[in-house]
Order: C-alpha cells, then structure tokens, then sequence
C-alpha cells in the first residue's frame, strides 16, 4: 500500500507543525518531510494551466492586492497543486516518515487509501495573529507595502478563511482536528499527535 510508512500532518500556517512533527520524529525515529522547504522547488515544476505557475509571475505584493476571494481560493487551489509534488517526494522516501504541510490538504488525503488518517493542526485567529506579529521576515515582506498593518490585515484575513475551510473538510471527512490556541504545550500537542497516530 503506498505511504503505508507515513504520517501525514496538514493544516494551515502558525499552527506548530513544524515543532510538533520534529519532536515527533526525534522522538520515534521517523525521517521528516517538510512542504515548506520544497516551496521553490515545486514552484519550479508548476505546469501551464496551475495556479501555481502565475505565482512565478506574480510578486508577494501583487497577490496581496487582489480581492479577499481571489487570494482565498488560489491559496487553497495552490496548495492543492503543491500537494501532489509533495506526494511525488514522500513517495520516494525510504523508512518510516512523518510528513507536514498545508498542501496535504483534506480531498486529496482522502483520495489516497492510508492506513492511518492523516491529522490537523489548525490555529485560532487570534493565536495565528499573535504569532504572525512576532515574525521579523513577515513585517519585512510588509514594510515594502504603502500600508503594512493594511495588508497584515488582508494576510491574516486570507489564512484565517484558509484556516476554517481546511478544519471544515477536514471534519467532514472524518479527519481528526486539533484546535491551536496557546492553551496546550507543545509536549501537550505531541502527546495528541500520539494518540492519533497511535504511536507511543
């Protein structure tokens, strides 16, 4: 069965995954996947006809100009689009692996016969903001805009939409959700990461 040796954690941006899933990993000797630092790879491999490919042509900036509908849906439509590459990569890998990202969105985990269901991890409004502020790259990418706290706005609006369509599906599904809002530790996390998963 493919990715019969593979973990999958999605949900959408400041929700701890990353933390989380090295944790897990160090802890149970699983190798790890993470989307994030294959972004400018699969950007590369998008194809004629992607949302992903116009991301080649369209600055950070330009993006965040374009309507609140428009940004909602080619972020998930992005990222639907990032998830297949990912498969590509994960299915290359050897051993156990516990694999994390918001492309592992809840449709195209639930097209795939997994052994163990795939978990998410999705922040609070006010946690993704709190933790979006704290960020030096973000307030970078923010100063180059005629109002930073403007299209801070607009971003957080953008993922908080993102953040309760994915928790949506993913529930509908069947899928377990974890909410995260800076009341459970990371250990606490890890601990319902576990359980999920079944693994101890």
């Amino acid at each position: 069965m493919p990715f019969e040796n593979t973990l999958f954690v999605g949900g959408s941006p400041c929700a701890g995954k990353s933390t989380v899933c090295d944790l897990f990993a160090q802890k149970h000797g699983l190798a790890q996947y993470h989307c994030d630092e294959h972004y400018q790879q699969h950007l590369e491999r998008a194809r004629d006809g992607q949302t992903l490919k116009t991301f080649q042509d369209r600055s950070w900036l330009q993006a965040m100009t374009r309507p609140l509908e428009m940004m909602i849906a080619d972020e998930l439509q992005a990222n639907r689009e990032l998830g297949e590459f990912a498969l590509e990569d994960v299915h290359k890998l050897e051993g156990q692996v516990i694999a994390e990202g918001m492309p592992f969105m809840p449709d195209l985990m639930a097209s795939l016969e997994l052994e163990v269901k795939p978990v998410y991890l999705i922040p609070t409004s006010s946690f993704q903001r709190e933790h979006y502020a704290k960020r030096e790259w973000a307030w970078k990418l923010l100063e180059q805009t005629q109002n930073p706290q403007e299209t801070f706005e607009r971003w957080m609006s953008r993922d908080s939409s993102t953040a309760v369509w994915i928790a949506t599906r993913a529930r509908s599904l069947g899928f377990a959700v974890l909410e995260v809002d800076g009341s459970m530790t990371i250990l606490e996390t890890l601990y319902w990461l576990e359980q999920q998963f079944g693994v101890f």
